[in-house]
């Protein structure tokens, strides 16, 4: 297994692209706040919010993660890290009672007999985060494993030295969040707790392996860190435009807005986190509970 360059465990200064992308963002937060104000507000603080952490980690963890491995046939681990994103929108409503859209029918009726065999056993959202669990982390951890990839270079391995605090102050966050929710009574304790659960597997751990661990440690491989985390944040954006086009009612403007200062701005934080950590849990952790506290 070959190694990547030197320099690459430390990060670039900002170059054009990164004041291309902030000055894209000041735009789409400007254009955000005369459409949908209170969407501005919320996407602002989370941004100053993240921006804040992100800080913080670099000041304990100047470095990031170790030298990324290749592993072999580099193209061929791109291909599936791009690839599965694009494969799971052919997955259609296989939560329907028997199966609904999508493009491909078997694909569709397969997770649908998934779905159900899980649903037997435990309530749907958590069913759905087991199909969401081996769909997202199955195929690409065995197929990159396969490929020669370590666990260490997916962000499974250990933390790096001195960054174990720094998931702890990540999560005081959420973690806040979700006690209010639990003290104010705003929501049933074992409703919450279910919704943390499904969160976890559908969201937390499954999209942070899928894009913080397997595509941006492939990403890291060919690119410095600065241009990786920004293509993984930007690639997750995309993964959520489908949400961001309903919430917009069709504006495809401000469906980009959203996309780019709000789920870009937080896959670029969690990239951040993972590669300063060396590890996803902290990421996976805050953006499950993050989910649940956000509905």
């Amino acid at each position: 297994m070959d190694r990547g360059g030197a320099g690459m465990t430390q990060f670039s200064k900002p170059g054009p692209l990164v004041a291309s992308v902030s000055v894209l963002l000041i735009v789409a937060e400007a254009y955000m706040a005369v459409r949908m104000p209170l969407m501005a507000v919320a996407c602002a603080v989370q941004a100053l919010v993240l921006g804040g952490l992100c800080w913080l980690t670099a000041r304990w963890a100047p470095a990031a993660s170790d030298f990324p491995v290749r592993g072999r046939l580099l193209p061929l681990q791109l291909g599936l890290c791009l690839a599965l994103p694009l494969a799971m929108s052919f997955r259609g409503d296989f939560t329907a009672s028997n199966g609904a859209g999508g493009v491909v029918p078997h694909w569709v009726a397969l997770h649908h007999t998934l779905f159900a065999a899980f649903g037997r056993v435990m309530p749907g959202d958590i069913a759905l985060g087991c199909v969401n669990v081996l769909d997202y982390f199955g195929i690409a951890a065995v197929a990159l494993m396969l490929l020669g990839v370590p666990w260490r270079a997916m962000g499974l391995g250990p933390f790096n030295p001195g960054s174990r605090r720094i998931p702890l102050t990540w999560l005081a966050v959420p973690v806040a969040g979700l006690c209010f929710a639990l003290v104010a009574r705003s929501a049933p304790p074992l409703g919450v707790f279910r919704n943390l659960g499904g969160n976890m597997l559908q969201n937390g751990f499954s999209e942070e392996f899928l894009f913080r661990g397997a595509m941006l440690g492939r990403f890291r491989t060919l690119m410095s860190n600065n241009v990786a985390l920004l293509a993984q944040a930007m690639l997750f954006g995309l993964w959520h435009l489908s949400n961001d086009y309903a919430m917009a009612r069709g504006d495809i403007a401000l469906t980009l807005a959203s996309a780019l200062c709000n789920h870009a701005v937080m896959g670029y934080a969690m990239g951040f986190l993972t590669l300063r950590t060396g590890n996803i849990a902290g990421a996976s952790l805050f953006h499950g509970i993050l989910d649940t506290v956000t509905g």
